[in-house]
């Protein structure tokens, strides 16, 4: 009877797993390959801590840089509208506008890490509770949240360039933004495969308990 009761548990669990653990999670950056062309042209037309208190000074320090490029770059778009020549505001706009969307881009795709990652959080707690082991896919989820500390310090390294000047970047500026926006590429893409294997562990220790119920 009691093998009966832990397969029916087992189940329950399996039909209340989200259908994120079915199937691969989609890669929440959007076309970064397109993302990063567009940042890098700039023109007219277009390892942080993870635990205790440090973790928490890393983000306050993140947060304190975007803001203050947030700032300087609302203060550029002031200047350039007070400006008395049309094509110069249009231009001077555009390159602000452009930033502004790629960071906007970076920002959302990190954001969508983060709530695919809280959402296998919520199923390794699911698990934990009924008995399975987690461990394997904690350490993933540990993984995936370094990564995303690393690509939100990267992307305020970018916030902090394009806040430098209202003018086009130079040749240097360009190269530095360019293999920063790869580097993000990279953090982003880790921290999915890290929640992909997540996923995987958990669906491993899943069927080896149906397996050992049997």
């Amino acid at each position: 009877m009691k093998k009966y009761l832990r397969i029916l548990f087992v189940v329950a669990l399996l039909l209340s797993f989200s259908p994120l653990a079915f199937a691969q999670i989609d890669n929440p950056i959007d076309s970064a390959q397109n993302l990063q062309t567009k940042i890098t042209s700039d023109t007219v037309t277009s390892t942080p801590d993870t635990t205790g208190v440090q973790s928490e000074q890393v983000k306050t320090e993140v947060e304190k840089i975007r803001d203050a490029a947030s700032q300087k770059m609302l203060n550029f778009k002031v200047k350039i509208q007070a400006g008395k020549n049309k094509t110069k505001i249009e231009a001077g706009m555009a390159i602000i506008s452009g930033r502004e969307d790629a960071l906007a881009k970076f920002d959302n795709a990190i954001a969508k890490l983060g709530i695919l990652k809280d959402d296998v959080n919520t199923q390794i707690a699911k698990f934990e509770l009924g008995g399975l082991k987690v461990e394997n896919a904690k350490a993933e989820v540990d993984i995936t949240t370094e990564k995303i500390a690393e690509a939100e310090s990267k992307v305020a390294d970018i916030s902090t360039l394009f806040s430098n000047s209202a003018s086009e970047l130079f040749k240097d500026d360009k190269a530095t933004l360019k293999q920063t926006a790869a580097d993000i590429e990279t953090l982003i893409q880790d921290a999915h495969s890290a929640l992909n294997q997540a996923v995987l562990n958990l669906k491993e220790e899943m069927q080896n308990k149906i397996n050992k119920a049997d």
